[in-house]
């Protein structure tokens, strides 16, 4: 279990449907093992009522668990040609936002932002990271409070967008097991076949970014990935 692994408490990115109820009940019986912060996500197509349903989420929570925060996605994956790249990979794919217009992304942040709900967002690809951040970068640009952002896995990202997670404050949410456990050190893998040797040479910037002065946080990305977190720093 997490809580015999030395896990105490975790970020549950997947708040949505019935989850937000079975927290609940759970803690109520006394089940939930560790402590959970809990984001609800939000998808393309949103309107400003929802978005305000998001925000009217926030603080719900009991004893062990605790809604905190807004869930997004800005691509797929590279493995499947989902990610959002300024390249597109070997077989031409992987150019396209998951959000159909990028820009209701970036008005969605703002929104978030100005209400104080901090934003976890899946970026994957180095276009949907530079998109991320520069919504962040739009948001912060028009006041509002210090809300802290982050962005989820960052796996190939180009010199010139490392240093501006410190400049905008933007927490590098980053999952060691992804690497280690999904691609091989020949680049024999379909996820260093299709970046190519360059990018796949100069992938999983974590200690890039930690000189940078970024805040890099480590997790699992569980159940994608194990979640022991002796696994996690071995990695």
């Amino acid at each position: 279990s997490m809580a015999a692994a030395g896990l105490t408490g975790g970020h549950a990115m997947d708040a949505n449907g019935d989850s937000l109820a079975l927290y609940a009940d759970l803690d109520a019986a006394g089940d939930l093992p560790l402590r959970l912060r809990v984001a609800p996500w939000c998808r393309p197509g949103v309107d400003s009522d929802a978005v305000r349903a998001l925000i009217g989420q926030q603080g719900r929570g009991g004893s062990l668990w605790r809604t905190e925060g807004v869930k997004l996605f800005m691509d797929g994956t590279i493995d499947n040609g989902t990610a959002w790249l300024e390249r597109p990979d070997c077989h031409g794919e992987s150019t396209h936002s998951f959000w159909p217009d990028p820009a209701a992304y970036t008005r969605v942040i703002g929104e978030l932002h100005d209400a104080g709900v901090p934003t976890a967002t899946h970026a994957i690809g180095d276009a949907a990271v530079r998109h991320a951040l520069d919504a962040v970068e739009r948001a912060r640009s028009a006041g509002g409070p210090d809300v802290r952002h982050r962005i989820e896995h960052i796996e190939t990202i180009p010199d010139d967008t490392v240093a501006r997670f410190a400049e905008l404050g933007v927490v590098a949410s980053m999952q060691p097991t992804h690497c280690a456990d999904f691609t091989r050190a020949d680049h024999t893998d379909n996820w260093s076949r299709r970046l190519g040797e360059e990018r796949a040479s100069h992938a999983w910037r974590c200690r890039d970014l930690w000189d940078a002065g970024a805040r890099v946080v480590l997790g699992s990305d569980w159940p994608i990935s194990p979640f022991p977190p002796l696994g996690v720093m071995a990695a």
